[in-house]
């Protein structure tokens, strides 16, 4: 009950409790804010699934900083960065975030698939309720991202 009010363990001793400071508790509350497991609208994918989708014509968008991008990415993914200023949240305010996906793919039709940084990362949930609301019929989310893809030893570049 103490750790969870902000306090957390020093040394060796479980006794010795500090109570966490700001950046601390920041911290941590994003490591254990994990996105949705389904989107209304949208079809969650795992990576077996996104290898047939590609090869089926449908789009990966890789929506995270060009740095991460550039860094590693799932092999043919196009960058699309998702400038994200919201709350990491279901019921975010889209008008806080940036996000060119309408200057990009202008046919609505063609399938697009949306993955970040894993199940942590927001911005492909972000990036496929955009797409969602913009009209887009056919789109997927690859809610495990990149680390998923690592793990099962398909390509990036």
């Amino acid at each position: 009950p103490r750790a969870a009010a902000g306090l957390r363990a020093e040394g060796s001793s479980v006794t010795t409790l500090r109570p966490m400071n700001a950046g601390e508790f920041a911290y941590l509350g994003k490591l254990t804010y994990l996105t949705p497991t389904f989107l209304p609208g949208a079809t969650v994918v795992s990576a077996e699934k996104v290898v047939d989708l590609m090869k089926s014509g449908a789009i990966m968008v890789d929506v995270r900083t060009e740095a991460e991008y550039k860094a590693r990415h799932i092999a043919r993914a196009q960058f699309l960065p998702y400038a994200e200023q919201s709350k990491k949240e279901v019921g975010y305010d889209r008008s806080q975030d940036k996000f060119g996906l309408g200057a990009v793919v202008t046919d609505k039709n063609v399938p697009l698939i949306f993955a970040c940084n894993g199940e942590e990362c927001w911005k492909s949930y972000k990036a496929a309720t955009w797409a969602l609301a913009e009209g887009h019929k056919t789109v997927y989310w690859f809610r495990g991202g990149l680390p998923e893809w690592r793990n099962r030893r398909f390509p990036t570049e």
